[in-house]
């Protein structure tokens, strides 16, 4: 099963009381049967996509299923609990996309996003509060399969357990004249070009393996920060990893 779910969804609904009613409610379904039409206030009548489903407030989503690309613009969790992949096939564009408040926060787990060779992105973030990824596959994009290009101060992204598989770069982590912090544990990038390619950011790579990346499986530039604690693999790529670590003792 797959649970989509308006993060502090209560007092979002509270801040829509003179919204229309169907975009008040605190739980609506998502199928790869549905149709995006009503509420989706039940199974019986489910939505079909993530799009329609977050104009709804927050969604739970009971099969696996290509629910198609999305732009998140608030708090959100996106979760895919069980039940074989769940997620987003794409042959052009970005499959997710978010512009979110500076305060808000963006959970997405258990995804499948593919891009088919030809897809630009997989995640891209534009702005957000906090950004959490964990246990996704992010494969065949021609871009980045993730890239944070925050307009503003992003207070922390985590990426745990994330495979990055076959896109021009796994994760590109690009500050613009702002305070963009950057957790990777448990992932791994084995990509067309780069592995990591890091600029203006501070990072922390822990348990993490970059292998037979076709370009470095980590490119620092300056300024930016790299803290490792000692446990990653970057190994096997075709390029030169360029820039220093930092060490980071475990405590």
């Amino acid at each position: 099963m797959v649970k989509m779910t308006l993060v502090a969804g209560a007092l979002f609904s509270l801040c829509l009381a003179a919204a229309p009613a169907e975009a008040t409610v605190d739980h609506t379904y998502v199928s790869g049967k549905g149709t995006d039409t009503g509420g989706c206030i039940d199974q019986a009548t489910a939505c079909r996509s993530f799009a329609y489903a977050l104009t709804q407030t927050s969604a739970s989503v009971m099969d696996p299923a290509d629910y198609s690309p999305v732009t998140i613009t608030k708090s959100i969790s996106i979760v895919a609990d069980a039940g074989g992949p769940a997620g987003i096939i794409l042959a052009t564009g970005t499959a997710i996309t978010i512009s979110a408040g500076a305060s808000d926060t963006v959970n997405l787990r258990g995804l499948t996003l593919e891009g088919e060779g030809t897809a630009d992105v997989g995640i891209r973030l534009n702005s957000a509060g906090t950004l959490t990824v964990s246990d996704c596959f992010v494969q065949h994009f021609a871009g980045p399969g993730i890239v944070l290009i925050p307009s503003g101060a992003l207070n922390a992204s985590i990426l745990n357990s994330v495979m990055s598989n076959n896109n021009g770069t796994g994760l590109e982590a690009i500050g613009q004249f702002s305070t963009l912090i950057v957790i990777i544990r448990n992932s791994i990038a084995n990509n067309n070009g780069n592995g990591f390619f890091v600029t203006g950011a501070t990072v922390t790579l822990a348990g993490s393996i970059a292998t037979q990346n076709q370009g470095a499986g980590l490119l620092i530039n300056q300024p930016s920060t790299v803290f490792s604690y000692g446990d990653n693999e970057l190994n096997g790529n075709g390029g030169t990893n360029a820039g220093p670590l930092t060490p980071l003792a475990k405590r």
